[in-house]
Parts: C-alpha cells; sequence; structure tokens
C-alpha cells in the first residue's frame, strides 16, 4: 500500500497530464523531437527494472527506435490519447463481471505498484489458471526480458492445449 501510494506521488504526472490535457503534450512532442526522445527516455529509465542506468536492459539503439517510430508514424498523439479514452471508457462502461476466460498474469518486480497486483486481487476478477513471479523486468518487459516472456506464454499455452 505505501509502496503504490509513493509511487502514485512520484510517477503518475504525466498520467494525469495525458489524460486531462492530450492535446497540449501531443503538440509539444510533435514539434519537438528532442523532447519527444527526454520523454520516452525518462519513462523507460524509471519504468524498467534496470536501477538508474538504462543501458544494458534498454540500449540506447532501442530507445532511440521507440522515438523515431512515434515520430515517423505520426502517432505520437495517438500514444497520448489513449489515456484520455481509458478515462472516457471507464466512466462509460463501469465494472464488467469476472472475466471467466482463462488467463494468465506475470508479475515483473519493477512493475508500476498499480498495475502489478497481488494474486488474491486478480483472481476476484479473472479465471486466473497462471500466476508467473518473473525474477527480473519492468513495464517494458517484452523488450527488458523477452525470452522470460515467451518461455511464460508458451508454457500457458501448453498448458491450455492440455
Amino acid at each position: 500500500q505505501r509502496a503504490a501510494a509513493a509511487y502514485r506521488t512520484a510517477e503518475t504526472d504525466y498520467f494525469n497530464e495525458q489524460q486531462h490535457k492530450p492535446e497540449t503534450v501531443a503538440f509539444a512532442l510533435y514539434d519537438n523531437p528532442v523532447g519527444a526522445a527526454a520523454w520516452i527516455a525518462e519513462k523507460m529509465r524509471v519504468w524498467t527494472d534496470s536501477g538508474t542506468a538504462l543501458e544494458p536492459v534498454v540500449s540506447k539503439d532501442q530507445i532511440l527506435t521507440n522515438v523515431m517510430i512515434y515520430l515517423v508514424t505520426d502517432t505520437m498523439a495517438t500514444g497520448v490519447w489513449y489515456y484520455r479514452g481509458s478515462a472516457d471508457d471507464r466512466t462509460s462502461t463501469g465494472r464488467p463481471g469476472k472475466v471467466t476466460v482463462p488467463t494468465a498474469f506475470a508479475s515483473f518486480p519493477a512493475e508500476m505498484p498499480v498495475l502489478n497486483p497481488p494474486r488474491s486481487v486478480l483472481e476476484r476478477g479473472f479465471n486466473l489458471v497462471r500466476y508467473t513471479k518473473m525474477t527480473r523486468g519492468g513495464h517494458f518487459a517484452c523488450l527488458e526480458q523477452p525470452q522470460a516472456v515467451v518461455d511464460d506464454l508458451r508454457a500457458f499455452f501448453r498448458a491450455l492445449r492440455t
């Protein structure tokens, strides 16, 4: 609880800005490639399991590739508007019932606390058939620990086939 509250205090300003003023952020990031790179690089540093240094968990080339995908495809605003859309969707649909489809969850130690609920919480809302405590990784787990993610997905689907 305390860790989640501290995280929210220190790390959710970006969320509030993107949710409530998405145009401001989108235009600023579109208009300034260096600013876009700084915005994304900062999130990569904070949201990965790399402590204070980006490399070797996420290389500078990987960060630059990520930034360029947004800039070259003109999708910076799309990425920002997701936060506004999720707020609108939450207020209009309410909470759905329990998800009955077999579900797996990989818990990465450096994931944001709000996106890494305890197993008991997940079991209340999902038919949780696999819960894996990963040894490394954060929010960008597929980029940080690709083999661990692939291995866990394969194990989940193998179990469903048998």
